[in-house]
């Protein structure tokens, strides 16, 4: 049995589905929120603004409020980009998906879910879980059914991107 994609080609479809409930809630989302609107489809009338350039030469932390949080492992991925994309792991929970809130975001895989798994450092190690995403996450070349430890170095598989994890310790004090 193939895979059924929605009509744009984003997102796998269950069998029984006629219409992508993916689709239909960014949709809802692109008229409810006008600066995600202006990005994408500027109101009758109005320029299309460019979009933001991110400086990734630096890092800056907290800003918004919350507290910053120390980078304690990296997740790499080659599927996209043959010079790589880095993305830090920091303290705490780490969202790896397509969504906007997710820490290491990956727009460009259709396989990926919005919330797709989680990795989780805590005092003692790293943990990594499926946010019951639609393709499974695995560690390892295993299925990751329940929340499990993550090893240094483990390489990860979420939907069609495929990352190397490794876990870092700070220099020693001096």
């Amino acid at each position: 049995m193939s895979l059924r994609y929605c009509p744009a080609g984003r997102h796998p479809m269950d069998p029984g589905w006629d219409v992508c409930p993916y689709c239909a809630s960014e949709s809802s989302k692109r008229v409810s929120d006008a600066t995600y609107r202006s990005v994408e489809e500027p109101a009758a009338g109005e320029a299309a603004s460019p979009v933001p350039e991110v400086d990734k030469s630096r890092t800056v932390f907290g800003g918004d409020g919350t507290p910053p949080r120390r980078v304690v492992g990296v997740l790499v991925t080659y599927t996209w980009s043959p010079e790589g994309e880095l993305f830090p792991v920091r303290e705490g929970s780490n969202l790896l998906g397509s969504a906007l809130e997710c820490e290491a975001r990956i727009t460009m895989d259709p396989r990926m879910s919005g919330r797709h798994a989680s990795i989780v450092y805590r005092p003692g190690g790293f943990w990594i879980d499926d946010e019951n995403s639609m393709n499974g996450t695995f560690v390892d070349g295993m299925l990751v059914e329940e929340k499990r430890r993550l090893p240094d170095s483990a390489v990860i598989r979420t939907g069609g991107t495929t990352w190397r994890f490794t876990a870092l310790e700070p220099p020693p004090e001096t």
